[in-house]
């Protein structure tokens, strides 16, 4: 017996100590006074019967188990009970056992100290308690399920918020009858991740209840409650952040499509290499016309629909570039209004003869005696027109007439990228100008808050202190380092922290608040402080908090208070009638109690 660490004693069938073990008499040696009747001889039974005490409530239902084991009522007894000392808390356990020892019956009492395993048991209690605290008002949604059933065992308010559903709609069912994973198949992977020992942790899409899809970043965690294992989730929902970088790649893809199609021009093939710009994307095309053709005349006219006007932003004759003046397709549409009329090419190959229904706008045989008129296409729509005009008769073959139609398509698609540039170098300019002018102003209101005389406070939701201008330092007495991350509670004087959450909450429901209070110095000096404060959503939300500091005038305030205290004090104690008259309308406005007693007025009377 000597050799097991519990303290262990054997009674005979009365309850009298037979034996006791090396354990048993070191407890009792190392926890003095200890009773004279614990050792070999003493009645165990009659000391349980009699235990006085803090822990004695646990002595007779030990008394009475090792009785029924000695009666064969039971083969067994079992108690847990704390035996506490001053200074220590300690747990035991006590098992009684019977056996014979000839015709004898004898108890085996063995108490094994459980401290240990007691403590760790209400660490784990207060340690859950705590994870309730914190899973209930988390802003984060949290739920609870089952490891092995995927039912849902528990759910925060938050999560309630997101999804849509109630607690009671939810508990007892998986996530999979609830319809929530778009892909079910990332909540298995994660699940597997955790069986080996993984990070759990990934972006997913959850159906909320309203049908909506958000993105949600998902972790899983493994917890244990009351001993047994269960899965905790964790979302934060980054629906905002997925669309804002969607948003931001559908803008950079039009921006891309645009720089593919202004490149469309640099590609318009091996006969234009032309550039971004209209003007020198004409003249290259006039250079690359001249080799298929002749180019006596040569021009390119465009057809703005809606206004039904012809401009000339090319024209060349004779080598030389010649300035044509916009005219009304209605009032003289020439061979450009006949060719945009037909949308098809125009061979003349004698001028003298045109087609039936043009009349053209300059004497044939003067100069030219062919022409050829391309349109401009772009989906469907003539935007303009490519005339080639040559001083002979017959002057273009079919391959050079079809090799102008190409490139007149291609023209159109090189003209309209060039607008588009023109026109994106322009939104580019007016985007530029906007950002600065918003930088500009960013930095004046900045500027403007830290050279303000009044103090600047921006707090998160939970009251922590982020930013904070050089007027409140001055005022505070902190530096700014210190002030940033303090919590409001840290210098506020009239308000518990439960009071600052509700007005938090008050301003975040109202907009906006203006209130004093005292603030603490860093110093201990203790001020006044007029605050205006707004709640702006920017940033999962915030307060803008503008501090004024009024100490010199609640000061003059109470002073003006004491002193009218004080007159009226005087007053009241004077052995003559006393009397205080407006001067601008003569009216009383303070009366004495011996004035009111000499001229028999009613107590309290102010006449005039």
């Amino acid at each position: 017996m000597d050799a097991l660490s519990a303290h262990i004693c054997v009674l005979d069938e009365n309850g009298v100590i037979l034996a006791t073990n090396r354990a048993w008499n070191q407890f009792a040696d190392d926890n003095p006074p200890a009773p004279t009747n614990y050792g070999i001889g003493a009645n165990y039974l009659l000391t349980c019967d009699h235990a006085v005490g803090a822990n004695a409530g646990e002595a007779v239902p030990a008394a009475a188990g090792i009785r029924q084991v000695m009666q064969n009522q039971t083969d067994y007894f079992e108690l847990e009970y704390p035996c506490h000392a001053p200074q220590i808390e300690r747990w035991f356990t006590l098992r009684a056992t019977r056996f014979n020892e000839g015709h004898a019956q004898r108890i085996v009492v063995a108490h094994e100290d459980i401290t240990r395993r007691k403590l760790s048991e209400q660490a784990q209690k207060d340690s859950e308690k705590r994870f309730t605290t914190i899973f209930r008002l988390s802003p984060i949604p949290f739920a609870i399920s089952s490891q092995e059933t995927s039912q849902l065992l528990d759910v925060n308010q938050a999560w309630e918020l997101q999804t849509g559903y109630s607690r009671e709609e939810v508990l007892g069912r998986t996530p999979l009858e609830l319809n929530l994973w778009i892909n079910p198949d990332q909540r298995t992977r994660m699940v597997e991740q955790l069986a080996i020992g993984q990070e759990a942790r990934s972006e997913v899409l959850l159906r909320m209840k309203s049908g909506e899809v958000r993105s949600m970043l998902m972790a899983l965690e493994v917890i244990e409650l009351a001993g047994k294992p269960y899965l905790l989730s964790m979302a934060q929902d980054i629906t905002w952040l997925r669309r804002s970088e969607t948003a931001l790649q559908e803008s950079e893809l039009a921006a891309r499509r645009l720089v593919e199609q202004l490149r469309l021009a640099n590609r318009i093939g091996a006969l234009i290499n032309a550039g971004l710009d209209t003007a020198q994307l004409m003249k290259m095309l006039y250079q690359q016309c001249q080799e298929i053709g002749d180019t006596d005349t040569f021009y390119i006219a465009l057809y703005d629909e809606r206004s039904g006007m012809l401009n000339f932003p090319f024209y060349q004759k004779d080598g030389q570039r010649r300035a044509i003046a916009a005219r009304s397709i209605h009032e003289n549409p020439g061979l450009v209004g006949y060719v945009i009329q037909h949308q098809q090419a125009v061979y003349i190959p004698d001028l003298s003869q045109p087609p039936e229904g043009l009349a053209l706008d300059f004497q044939p045989g003067v100069h030219n005696r062919s022409a050829i008129g391309i349109p401009l296409t772009l989906q469907d729509h003539t935007i303009g027109v490519l005339s080639m005009q040559s001083h002979r008769t017959n002057a273009y073959t079919d391959t050079q007439i079809s090799l102008l139609k190409l490139l007149g398509s291609q023209m159109a698609t090189a003209i309209h990228n060039s607008q588009l540039y023109a026109q994106a170098q322009v939104e580019i300019a007016e985007r530029t100008h906007a950002e600065e002018k918003l930088r500009a102003s960013a930095e004046q209101y900045r500027n403007v808050l830290y050279s303000a005389m009044d103090g600047f406070l921006r707090i998160t939701l939970q009251g922590q202190i982020l930013e904070v201008n050089d007027a409140w330092v001055q005022t505070s007495g902190y530096t700014a380092g210190e002030l940033i991350g303090m919590k409001l509670s840290d210098i506020e004087i009239d308000e518990q922290p439960e009071e600052t959450r509700r007005h938090m909450e008050k301003v975040i429901r109202e907009g906006k608040d203006h209130f004093e209070t005292r603030h603490r110095r860093k110093d201990g000096r203790i001020i006044y402080v007029e605050v205006n404060s707004i709640y702006s959503p920017r940033d999962g939300g915030q307060f803008i908090s503008f501090l004024h500091d009024i100490t010199g005038r609640k000061q003059a305030q109470e002073a003006q208070q004491r002193r009218a205290r004080l007159i009226e004090t005087i007053m009241q104690s004077a052995p003559i009638g006393i009397a205080a008259f407006a001067t601008d309308s003569g009216a009383a406005v303070s009366i004495s109690q011996r004035f009111e007693q000499i001229f028999e007025l009613p107590a309290g009377t102010v006449t005039s």
